[in-house]
């Protein structure tokens, strides 16, 4: 069984929210206009500082063919060497 739809996907967005090695968790939020991406990761090389961000991805120009991760905020940090977990309810 094939379920092909002719769809192909490309890489429209890249960015590092965090200059550490211990991974990154990501996921999404609704909002009434689209999504925004909330990252979760530990700064700096064995660093002790975890957080959670939130981005939105955006159109840089009206002719750009690839998106740019605006920063909107910190959603929250604390002490940990791990990316914490993003869920919902």
């Amino acid at each position: 069984m094939q379920h092909s739809h002719g769809a192909e996907f490309r890489e429209i967005a890249q960015f590092t929210p965090f200059d550490g090695s211990a991974g990154t968790r990501v996921a999404t939020t609704s909002t009434t206009t689209g999504a925004n991406l909330l990252v979760s990761g530990v700064a700096g090389q064995g660093g002790t500082g975890a957080s959670v961000l939130k981005y939105e991805l955006v159109r840089p120009n009206a002719h750009a063919t690839t998106l740019q991760a605006v920063r909107l905020g910190q959603i929250w940090s604390g002490k940990g060497s791990q990316a914490a977990s993003l869920g919902g309810d």
